[in-house]
């Protein structure tokens, strides 16, 4: 009924169960997504939130550029997922892979970005434009101190490079 909520949630697992799970509904929703202890850098053991609501499938795309933060490498990278079976993912016009089922995922890492320093970009797009795809961010700051944890990470949902985004 309006304004009851339904969580899913997971505990203990590798953390990444739910990413791609898919959310239907017969009446319009607001879904959130993220976590408030994770982290796309899995050598540091730093855990940070990194929430965002996200729009319905009618309205992601297949092509989107990221702009590059301050973090290394292990933060500042890209969640892609695929809306439908058998979407390759080009990454700035190469092949990347292909995600097999929709719901199947590829963390791009950091190291694809146009250059290693904040401001460096990166264009993500399925080889079939009629294939979308859903999109995360994950970014950070180092703040100049060597010893910065990757709890200095955030995660956001991007939209897509189309011109519903204009309006």
């Amino acid at each position: 009924n309006k304004g009851e909520s339904y969580i899913l949630a997971s505990q203990g697992g590798a953390g990444n169960e739910l990413i791609g799970t898919l959310v239907s509904s017969n009446k319009p929703v607001v879904v959130n997504t993220g976590s408030a202890s994770g982290s796309f850098e899995t050598s540091t053991g730093g855990q940070d939130y990194g929430m965002d609501q996200i729009v319905g499938s009618d309205l992601v795309g297949s092509e989107y550029i990221f702009i590059r933060g301050n973090g290394y490498d292990g933060w500042e990278n890209v969640l892609i997922i695929a809306d439908q079976n058998n979407t390759e993912i080009l990454v700035n016009g190469e092949s990347y892979g292909t995600l097999a089922k929709a719901g199947d995922y590829f963390i791009i890492e950091g190291n694809q970005f146009s250059s290693q320093s904040a401001g460096g970009n990166m264009y993500v797009s399925s080889a079939n434009l009629d294939h979308k795809l859903f999109a995360f961010q994950g970014t950070g700051s180092v703040y100049d101190l060597p010893s910065a944890a990757a709890a200095n990470l955030g995660m956001f949902f991007v939209p897509p490079l189309n011109s519903n985004t204009m309006k």
